[in-house]
């Protein structure tokens, strides 16, 4: 069998894809698309990035409080609308928790009457 040649490194195919790219966008790209992921930046990393420093505002961001799972599984390829579908799912339970809560609040010491559950 005849030898195959090693992949040209990595630095060298993305600046080929993408030849206007400058360094900081290549350095960014090449990062967050590691092949393992033990080699992608955090978020928290990939914000403090020389290429999204003028992007970044520590006092206007966010951190998540608790873990954020993806609630799809997505090891299967599906159609875009089951995608749809499940997230328009997931928008409305979270919209009848979070009216459920308030009405709690507001109602906390009084019962419910009938036909006022949220299902």
């Amino acid at each position: 069998l005849p030898r195959r040649r090693p992949p040209p490194p990595a630095e060298t195919t993305w600046s080929k894809h993408f030849p206007s790219a400058s360094p900081d966008a290549l350095d960014l790209m090449r990062r967050c698309l590691s092949f393992n992921p033990a080699h992608r930046p955090s978020a928290e990393e990939a914000l403090a990035h020389e290429y999204v420093a003028q992007f970044h505002d520590e006092a206007a961001e966010r951190r998540a409080t608790r873990l954020v799972e993806c609630i799809i599984d997505d090891n299967t390829q599906k159609a875009t609308c089951v995608y749809r579908e499940r997230l328009y799912h997931e928008i409305t339970k979270m919209k009848r928790r979070k009216k459920s809560a308030k009405q709690g609040l507001r109602g906390e010491g009084q019962g419910q009457g009938e036909g006022d559950s949220i299902s």
